[in-house]
């Protein structure tokens, strides 16, 4: 019933931010934001939430610009059919043009306690503004919308190949993520 409320919220945003989509037109030279999502996401195999905090610098009237993070996301892991919840903590890169960011990162996967391996991370979300950015100082909040990309580790069975496929498999479907936006950001208008 949780999940049901989030998605009806999602799409009552959705609808609502559809109207928004962009920001007025600014007169800067450079912006610093900071960025702090909470978004939910769905997958083949799992769903949950990611909480994500981001420092971006853009120039070009907020057209072009780059993204530094660090995402914490709680899996609910269903492909297993088992109960298990995952906290993963990763880090990212990203190139943002307009309301938009594609970002790559990396993601740890742990074998009790013990880090395995770094695997890739691949990423773009849309940011439709629900209270436009202004110039200079500035809070502004978004609908995020996006999917993303990473290799799920599946729970290991008697078949190696399998394993191998079913990892594949799912890692190869994007999971999707709607979610909220709150942007605090500087910037310095043009001479």
């Amino acid at each position: 019933m949780k999940n049901v409320k989030k998605c009806l919220l999602a799409t009552v945003l959705v609808v609502f931010g559809m109207g928004f989509g962009f920001s007025e037109e600014l007169d800067e030279n450079i912006r610093f934001e900071l960025n702090v999502s909470d978004s939910y996401f769905l997958g083949v195999s799992g769903h949950g939430n990611t909480v994500d905090l981001g420092f971006e610098i853009t120039t070009l009237n907020n057209r072009l610009g780059a993204r530094v993070g660090l995402m914490l996301r709680s899996t609910e892991k269903d492909f297993e059919n088992t109960d298990r919840h995952a906290l993963v903590l990763h880090p990212y890169a990203g190139i943002s043009i307009f309301n938009g960011c594609v970002m790559i990162g990396a993601i740890p996967y742990f074998d009790d306690g013990l880090l395995l391996c770094w695997m890739p991370y691949f990423g773009f979300n849309w940011d439709f503004d629900i209270i436009p950015i202004k110039n200079g100082s500035a809070l502004s909040v978004a609908l995020r919308i996006g999917t993303d990309s990473y290799i799920d580790v599946v729970e290991p069975t008697k078949d190696p190949l399998f394993n191998a496929f079913t990892s594949f498999f799912v890692s190869m479907v994007p999971k999707a993520y709607i979610g909220v936006n709150f942007k605090f950001g500087y910037g310095k208008k043009k001479a």
